[in-house]
């Protein structure tokens, strides 16, 4: 089989229950969330999972709630032993391929991403 990538997208790409199926298929996936919730300080569940469209579309929400979804997705791929050679993200999306990458821990990402979107907004 050849190298494979993995991509993800970047803001413009999210929608209301985003994630909401893998959090409950992969429970490892909700420790995802958990983080992102930790390091920010505010209920990020609701926002993804919930019916205001107009919430998670402000980019403070955006942003993170895009960056869970990727990395929820991540965790998936891995656990069924699918690897890449190789990450690469549009715009916010980068976040998501330097934690699949290693070069970031999803704290740090999660933190650095929250700034990102609060000078955005």
């Amino acid at each position: 089989m050849g190298k494979k990538a993995f991509m993800f997208p970047g803001q413009g790409s999210q929608t209301l229950g985003m994630a909401q199926d893998l959090c409950k298929a992969f429970p490892f996936c909700n420790d995802v969330v958990d983080v992102a919730e930790d390091v920010l300080g505010r209920d990020i569940r609701s926002v993804m999972f919930g019916e205001d469209r107009e919430a998670l579309n402000m980019t403070v929400n955006t942003q993170t709630c895009l960056l869970v979804a990727e990395l929820c997705c991540l965790r998936a791929i891995q656990s069924g032993g699918i690897t890449a050679e190789a990450y690469v993200g549009f715009s916010l999306g980068e976040w998501a391929a330097l934690v699949a990458a290693e070069v970031l821990g999803e704290r740090q990402a999660f933190r650095l991403v929250g700034l990102r979107a609060q000078y955005i907004q």
